[in-house]
């Protein structure tokens, strides 16, 4: 896979995870306190400027109430 379309996966996951966040008001403090993290670590997380792990994600999901499932994107490799 290109780059590029890593990129677009990370976007669209932090766009994802912003959106459950804000949708349940929880604040970025809320939510790096609960997966044990810091604000700086999720706000990169929700801008896809790195490359989150599978156990962040894990605990991002479960922190939000949703399955992994609605954190990642469907795209066709």
């Amino acid at each position: 896979m290109a780059k590029n379309a890593d990129n677009i996966i990370l976007v669209e996951i932090g766009n994802r995870i912003a959106a459950l966040r804000n949708e349940r008001g929880i604040t970025l403090r809320a939510l790096a306190d609960e997966i044990d993290s810091d604000n700086a670590h999720i706000s990169k997380i929700e801008k896809g400027k790195i490359n989150v792990t599978i156990i962040s994600l894990y605990k991002i999901a479960n922190a939000l109430g949703v399955d992994i499932s609605a954190l990642l994107p469907e795209y066709k490799l």
